[in-house]
C-alpha cells in the first residue's frame, strides 16, 4: 500500500522525523520519495527542499526526486509545461 506524507518544511524537528519513521512499515532502501517544489521559492534550490532531500538520503532512502507540478520539472529536467 502506498502512503503519502505531506509536509511544508520537511523534517524541521526530531519529532517529525520520528513520526515519519513510525509511519513507514518497510525498509527504507525499497522506498521512493518525491519532494514537490511547486510552491517553493527557488524550487529545487530552496533550502528546505534541499534539507528534506538530505534527510531522506541520510535515512537510506533513494531515489529522492524534486517535482514541480506547474512546469512538470523532475530533478531539474523539464518534461512539459502546463
Amino acid at each position: 500500500m502506498a502512503k503519502l506524507l505531506l509536509m511544508s518544511a520537511g523534517f524541521y524537528s526530531e519529532r517529525m522525523k520520528t513520526a515519519f519513521i513510525r509511519l513507514c512499515d518497510q525498509n527504507f532502501d525499497k522506498m521512493k520519495t518525491a519532494i514537490i517544489t511547486t510552491a517553493a521559492e527557488q524550487k529545487s534550490n530552496n533550502r528546505f527542499a534541499r534539507k528534506a532531500k538530505e534527510d531522506f538520503q541520510s535515512m537510506g532512502i533513494q531515489p529522492v526526486d524534486f517535482i514541480d507540478v506547474e512546469a512538470m520539472v523532475i530533478d531539474g529536467e523539464e518534461k512539459r509545461k502546463i
